[in-house]
C-alpha cells in the first residue's frame, strides 16, 4: 500500500460560509478531496461541524488563535502547507514547502488611499 503524503490546508476562514474566503475555502477543499486520492489532507477550522462533510476523507485540526505563536504551532510534519488566503493565521512549525493563495490585490495597482483621499 502506497503511503499518501500529508497536506495541510490552513482554512480558518471556512467559518465564513456565506461569502468571500469562506466560499473559496469550501469549494477548493471540496474539489481537492473529491479529485485527489493520492494525498492525506488535514483541514483547520474553528468548528468541526464546518468541515464534517469532508471527514473521514480528511483529518480535522481545530484552529486555536494561540497557534500563531511558534511555540504553539502544529508539530506534525507535512509535505505541503497551503494557506488558502493571505490572512493566514497559522504557519508551519517545521521547514515545509509553502503555498499561499492571494486574493484581491487591486490595492497594489490602484495604490493605497490615505485618510484624506477617502
Amino acid at each position: 500500500m502506497k503511503i499518501k503524503p500529508p497536506i495541510f490546508l490552513e482554512s480558518h476562514n471556512i467559518s465564513n460560509m456565506f461569502g468571500g474566503f469562506g466560499q473559496f475555502n469550501y469549494w477548493l477543499i471540496k474539489n481537492m478531496i473529491q479529485n485527489n486520492e493520492d494525498f492525506n489532507f488535514t483541514i483547520t477550522a474553528k468548528n468541526k461541524h464546518l468541515v464534517e462533510e469532508f471527514l473521514p476523507d480528511a483529518e480535522f485540526k481545530k484552529y486555536i488563535p494561540l497557534q500563531r505563536k511558534k511555540i504553539f504551532r502544529i508539530r506534525k510534519k507535512y509535505e505541503l502547507w497551503h494557506s488558502l488566503n493571505q490572512n493566514s493565521k497559522i504557519e508551519p512549525f517545521h521547514k515545509t514547502p509553502y503555498v499561499m493563495t492571494i486574493h484581491d490585490v487591486i490595492f497594489l495597482e490602484e495604490g493605497l488611499m490615505t485618510k484624506k483621499e477617502k
